[in-house]
């Protein structure tokens, strides 16, 4: 079984024993949706730190920052996914609704237990869509015209 290091995930596996679980690729679809739709880091800590404590409502100079415009960001993408709701004064709270709920806990889980192989799997998430971006591009570009070598 192989897990991936946030520094140095696509070249060097990792064996993790009996951590067959931490592969992204045998991870509930729900739990790998999830992830996506969170998307960066730094929404991932916002998100677990938000996930902790459910009925609270968490201020924004309560959360995790490293940068206080990606904290904004961060707010602003999950709550438009649904995943956390913003209340009048501000504050943000677990959304109790929709499809991600069961897979919250789960999610708080793997990333208190073992932080390094969750940011791996954002490596890895953020490199799919990468490629998956990349290939649209050149698909809606089409084939490349031949050129005229007249020398």
């Amino acid at each position: 079984m192989r897990a991936w290091l946030y520094s140095d995930y696509l070249t060097t596996p990792v064996d993790t024993g009996d951590r067959a679980d931490r592969d992204l690729d045998s991870w509930p679809p729900e739990l790998r949706q999830l992830v996506e739709d969170i998307q960066t880091i730094d929404a991932l800590d916002v998100m677990c730190t938000v996930a902790r404590e459910p009925e609270r409502r968490w201020r924004y100079t309560e959360l995790p920052v490293r940068d206080a415009g990606a904290l904004a960001d961060s707010l602003r993408h999950l709550v438009a996914r649904g995943l956390l709701d913003r209340h009048d004064d501000g504050s943000v709270q677990l959304s109790p609704n929709g499809a991600h709920v069961p897979m919250v806990s789960a999610l708080v889980n793997r990333y208190d237990d073992d932080r390094p192989n969750m940011l791996g799997a954002f490596a890895q998430l953020s490199i799919e869509r990468i490629r998956s971006t990349a290939v649209r591009a050149l698909m809606r570009r089409g084939p490349a015209e031949p050129e005229n070598d007249d020398r």
